[in-house]
């Protein structure tokens, strides 16, 4: 895996708008207006465009990582809603698609830096750097408000919504005591980096009035070649052809800034959609504040020892012996997903392995991952009378994925061997022999391992 950039943001002043912060030589425009960001993130210690557009897609890599993690713990705690609005039906959608937009930057790397650029990492090393801390919390008016705040554009209209947003900021910054930053903005970063010249580009209108560093783009010569790209690129029928997912191919600058746009319509609405991330998340804090959703009280972080331990301070370990089996094992399941896509993409297009592995991780995310986190959410925390119930642990046991089929093939027998462990430990308890629900997950999750042992040699 490419060693993680170092990122930081950087405040943007009005009237500065052509200079990168304490860039030498940089040249202020002749009539200074006001940026359209407040702050842009950027690769600290970048020599060349090219270095802070692959930083920062890696960064855009383990943000969308990270927020469909959230999205998809915080879908698992909603019980039920009312109104005529399915509250975990848009929350599942919004994850899904936060999928398409890890699969569409997967693309964009492999467009500026090959196949060895591919990064499946999530935002727990730069904390200063993510829009929102990485935590697991159930679904209520807090987490919803975080979600519409990362989520939000930067320009927003209708002055109540405005007013109404930005007290949602002021109430994010009061319960984290950090300043929530924009999703939006890291990508219009990369637009800008992505495009050629400083002239209007493609469908964002960016200038260096907006706050851009002044001839910071990546070259046409820094893209890989048409067909190297197409070799190992990824398309939407690879991925069950999902309604909204975004898998386009990116091989000069015009289709990579077409694709980083449609990543920024789908979540904060740059395009006036009506369905974009940020109106859905609003949409379901309204049901929220109505009183139109019930929630299971899962804890907050769970967790089992062999995860990284989380960031959270209000990170719960879970000790009760038969759901620390299966949190181990969700953990071991959930890696394994990452790994089958890191694998999968790795190897050229139409070859059947490369197929296979995919499709086991869809398979793996719905519905074997959908019939741990049910298990997992109804057994208790702890070995005590009274003991609250647990939550899915979702805890990712690797980051650096090889490249080499050989070394890959290694890293699936040890997932393997360490999921038939946790299995054996499942069926050891006595609890499981009266657990229905269980035995179908075990199967589930059996099925799986023989589907990844009949590629191994």
């Amino acid at each position: 895996m490419p060693k993680r950039p170092r990122l930081m943001w950087r405040q943007v002043e009005a009237g500065i708008g052509a200079a990168r912060a304490g860039a030498a030589g940089a040249v202020a425009p002749a009539a200074p207006s006001r940026p359209r960001f407040a702050q842009l993130p950027s690769v600290a210690d970048a020599i060349t465009p090219l270095d802070d557009a692959i930083g920062l897609l890696q960064m855009a890599a383990e943000v969308e990582h990270a927020l469909l993690v959230q999205y998809l713990y915080a879908n698992a705690s909603v019980v039920r809603s009312t109104g005529g609005m399915s509250v975990s039906g848009t929350i599942r959608t919004i994850a899904v698609e936060e999928m398409g937009h890890l699969i569409a930057v997967q693309n964009l790397l492999l467009a500026i830096g090959g196949p060895g650029a591919h990064h499946f990492g999530r935002d727990v090393g730069n904390p200063d750097f993510v829009p929102i801390p990485f935590v697991l919390e159930p679904l209520d008016r807090a987490s919803a408000a975080k979600y519409v705040v990362v989520e939000r554009p930067k320009h927003i209209a209708d002055a109540a919504v405005l007013a109404r947003v930005e007290a949602l900021e002021d109430d994010v910054r009061a319960a984290t005591g950090l300043d929530p930053n924009r999703v939006g903005a890291l990508y219009a970063a990369i637009y800008w980096l992505l495009q050629p010249s400083d002239d209007p580009f493609g469908p964002e209108p960016f200038t260096v009035e907006d706050g851009f560093r002044r001839g910071w783009h990546v070259r046409e010569t820094d893209f890989q070649r048409a067909d190297e790209i197409t070799t190992f690129a990824t398309t939407i029928d690879e991925w069950r052809n999902f309604p909204g997912l975004i898998a386009t191919v990116a091989t000069d600058a015009l289709t990579a800034c077409e694709t980083v746009h449609a990543i920024m319509a789908q979540g904060e609405g740059v395009s006036a959609s009506d369905d974009s991330h940020f109106e859905e998340f609003l949409a379901v804090l309204d049901a929220i504040e109505a009183g139109r959703v019930t929630v299971a009280p899962l804890p907050c972080s769970p967790f089992v020892q062999g995860q990284p331990r989380p960031a959270d301070p209000r990170a719960v370990q879970l000790t009760h012996p038969y759901t620390t089996a299966w949190g181990e094992l969700l953990n071991l399941v959930y890696t394994h997903v990452v790994g089958c896509i890191a694998n999968g993409l790795a190897r050229p297009f139409g070859d059947q392995t490369r197929a296979e592995l995919i499709d086991i991780a869809l398979t793996a995310m719905r519905p074997v991952l959908t019939l741990l986190t049910r298990q997992i959410v109804k057994l208790p925390i702890a070995d005590s009378p009274g003991a609250p119930a647990a939550g899915p642990t979702f805890g990712l046991l690797r980051e650096d994925w090889p490249v080499d089929p050989a070394a890959f093939e290694v890293v699936h027998r040890h997932l393997l061997a360490t999921e038939d462990s946790a299995i054996a430990a499942i069926q050891a308890r006595p609890e499981h022999a009266g657990d229905a629900q269980g035995r179908v997950a075990v199967d589930a999750v059996k099925k799986l391992q023989d589907r990844i042992r009949l590629l191994l040699h």
